[in-house]
């Protein structure tokens, strides 16, 4: 008797012990750094608003006192303003496609980065401006991961991603689309990292999925898709000398479709490709280069064009090289797999094949040279006006080829 009642007394002690933590565990959480911001039901400006306002009430904001603006599922509308970030104030929403911040802001981006902040999990979305942009930052210390950008019905120009920060930026897994505009970019970079992202573009005049405009940067992992009325391109590389490993390139235009362009003496980099290009009632081309001596290697080319196409053509100046390349091209019998004019390319180990010639130098051209060894060569070859040599190469049939790259 004397023991159940000890024993009663003891859990009676325990209990009351237990009960103040357990009521404390039920109080609301209170953030130190972290804002939360919650939709206005059924009101998008309002709720714009107190993203703006949340945003603008973070005082102290530093690299040891960083902070977070929480965002919860909601559409986010800024009522023709932009969100400029600020340093050390990451966002975060709940969700690509559930955290929806739009605008119709010209030129300046829906969401613009800040050195030392990251946006991440949300879709960022630019409508029915002149010249609208989803995603703007000139901030090297920049990092976007997880976000959808969607630019769209620009009357002149739809831009889903804009990096001018030169110095870098990252973005990585980003959705990026831009589409119903007379010119049509997904990602316009300067510089910096563009690794995992899905880009696709549409447009009626000029369509670009990828544009490396003067950058040194990389784009690792990166499937970029495009369609267009007039022209259209994958990436196309002006200047600078981009890394571009682990690339996929799809383009259909009606009049003029390109995988690949390095212009203006762009030394890219491409290490590892698949590129599929059609149409093209002009040309198409898999690769082009123009002023450019880039190095190209792995790389699966396959271009299909009515009348006019190329594998890959380097033109004006140069010396670009071209390494363990698959090159497939018909065009109606007028297919060109390696085309050299007024530059001089070397071509190893690759495979070559075409329905018109599989390698050719331009006429009229006698600074003009196609040097190809260890490759298998499917179709005529044209000398045109400069020099042609083949050293250990064969044809479809394994014979070998002399070194006027001929049975």
């Amino acid at each position: 008797m004397v023991r159940s009642s000890l024993h009663l007394r003891a859990l009676l002690f325990v209990g009351a012990a237990l009960l103040p933590a357990t009521n404390a565990a039920a109080q609301p959480v209170s953030f130190v750094r972290t804002e939360v911001v919650s939709p206005v039901p059924s009101n998008p400006v309002a709720s714009g608003r107190r993203l703006r306002r949340a945003l603008a009430d973070i005082t102290g904001a530093s690299a040891t006192n960083p902070y977070l603006i929480k965002v919860e599922p909601g559409v986010y509308d800024l009522d023709g303003r932009s969100l400029a970030m600020r340093p050390f104030i990451d966002i975060e929403g709940s969700g690509e496609g559930v955290t929806i911040v739009q605008s119709t802001v010209n030129a300046v981006g829906t969401v613009q980065g800040a050195d030392h902040a990251e946006l991440r999990t949300l879709t960022v979305v630019n409508f029915d401006a002149t010249d609208g942009v989803a995603l703007a930052s000139s901030a090297a210390g920049f990092t976007a991961s997880h976000v959808t950008c969607l630019a769209r019905n620009g009357s002149n120009s739809s831009t889903a991603l804009d990096n001018f920060a030169a110095g870098g930026g990252t973005f990585r897994d980003m959705t990026l689309r831009a589409e119903g505009s007379r010119v049509a970019t997904a990602a316009n970079l300067s510089g910096g990292l563009l690794l995992r992202a899905r880009a696709f573009a549409s447009g009626d005049e000029f369509v670009y999925g990828v544009f490396n405009a003067s950058s040194a940067g990389e784009n690792i992992d990166v499937t970029s898709e495009v369609v267009g009325d007039s022209y259209a391109t994958a990436f196309r590389n002006e200047a600078g000398g981009p890394l571009l490993r682990n690339v996929r390139a799809s383009a259909h235009s009606v009049g003029i479709s390109e995988g690949i362009v390095n212009g203006n003496g762009s030394a890219a980099r491409i290490q590892g490709a698949v590129i599929d290009v059609s149409g093209g009632t002009s040309f198409a081309s898999g690769i082009r280069n123009e002023f450019s001596s880039a190095q190209i290697s792995d790389a699966a080319i396959t271009v299909d064009a009515p009348s006019s196409a190329f594998g890959v053509v380097s033109s004006l100046s140069g010396a670009p090289a071209l390494r363990n390349l698959t090159v497939r091209v018909t065009a109606g019998g007028h297919g060109v797999g390696v085309k050299s004019d007024a530059t001089q390319v070397t071509v190893e180990a690759s495979a070559i094949s075409a329905d018109g010639f599989s390698l050719a130098n331009a006429f009229g051209a006698p600074t003009t040279t196609l040097r190809v060894g260890a490759s298998r060569l499917e179709g005529a070859v044209q000398a045109g006006g400069g020099a042609l040599r083949c050293v250990g190469s064969y044809d479809q049939s394994f014979a070998p080829l002399g070194m006027g790259c001929t049975p």
